[in-house]
């Protein structure tokens, strides 16, 4: 019994240093390796052999979503086939159904009728099992705005909020889809609710987004704040510092502004630009030569 338990417990502990070696690499943004090495941890038979799978699968396709063509479309469709035998292993745990409503939006631009619709099956089986689960509601309001019904999308996150209105994530994203409809009192309210519980951003997308919003609705303080969180991300992100320019010379910040518009025409020409007609007016007000 003795060398059955050492024998399994080696196992497991080989298979979580590959697992951690996974993340690592990952983190690092070696993603290659770091699909080797969660390809040696599933190699290795453990008890945990699920667990090992679920995250493998949860951090392979973020990397997907998130970093266009850092994960090939064979190996993100290998990650979704495990996340799904251990679906089928533990049918009545509601969590790996409503952890595949996501996977699945993370996916869903390899075949989008395909997966979207596996989300949408996934939601009603998660939310039969455990009804009040707010991930699940969160993850199909993702699905309903993939499929371009954001009206849907809406109705379910205000649903979700009055779930639970300490989740950050589901205000702020409430807030992206009530401003993407129009309804700014409300983006604004969501969104600055959401970072006012210290919601962090993913990546610098979510904070140039939501710094677009802002912008747009005239909230120009707010919008100064996550243009210039957006460059923190992404240092040098282009399009962040010309509509961070733009945004102060609206707030009549003058010298920020040609500041900005200086910085970023060193590595763009501004001439070669669709909004050259919508810029270059700013710029002869500043007295710029670009």
């Amino acid at each position: 019994g003795f060398v059955v338990v050492y024998f399994l417990n080696i196992l497991t502990l080989r298979a979580s240093y590959h697992q951690y070696l996974g993340f690592r690499n990952f983190i690092l943004g070696r993603s290659q390796a770091g699909i080797a090495e969660f390809e040696k941890a599933l190699s290795l038979w453990s008890p945990y052999h699920w667990n090992f799978a679920r995250d493998y699968a949860a951090q392979l396709l973020q990397a997907y979503f998130y970093s266009p063509g850092a994960v090939p479309d064979e190996d993100a469709l290998r990650a979704i086939k495990e996340m799904e035998k251990v679906r089928d292993e533990h049918p009545l745990d509601a969590y790996h159904h409503y952890a595949l409503i996501n996977l699945y939006n993370e996916i869903a631009s390899i075949d989008p009728e395909k997966f979207l619709a596996a989300a949408e099956r996934e939601a009603e089986i998660a939310l039969k099992l455990s009804p009040q689960r707010q991930e699940a509601y969160f993850y199909l309001a993702k699905t309903k705005t993939l499929r371009g019904r954001k009206e849907e999308a809406l109705e379910i996150l205000r649903r979700t909020v009055e779930l639970n209105p300490k989740a950050p994530d589901v205000h702020f994203y409430y807030g992206a889809v009530a401003f993407s409809l129009g309804d700014n009192e409300t983006g604004y309210k969501e969104i600055k609710t959401a970072l006012d519980m210290g919601r962090r951003f993913i990546n610098f997308y979510e904070s140039r987004v939501a710094a677009d919003f802002m912008a747009d609705a005239g909230h120009l303080e707010e919008a100064v704040w996550l243009y210039k969180k957006t460059l923190e991300l992404q240092p040098h992100d282009l399009e962040a510092e010309i509509k961070l320019g733009v945004t102060y010379f609206i707030s009549g910040e003058n010298d920020l502004a040609r500041e900005m518009f200086l910085e970023a025409g060193k590595r763009f020409d501004y001439k070669t630009s669709p909004a050259y007609g919508q810029l270059q007016p700013i710029f002869q007000a500043l007295g710029l030569d670009l």
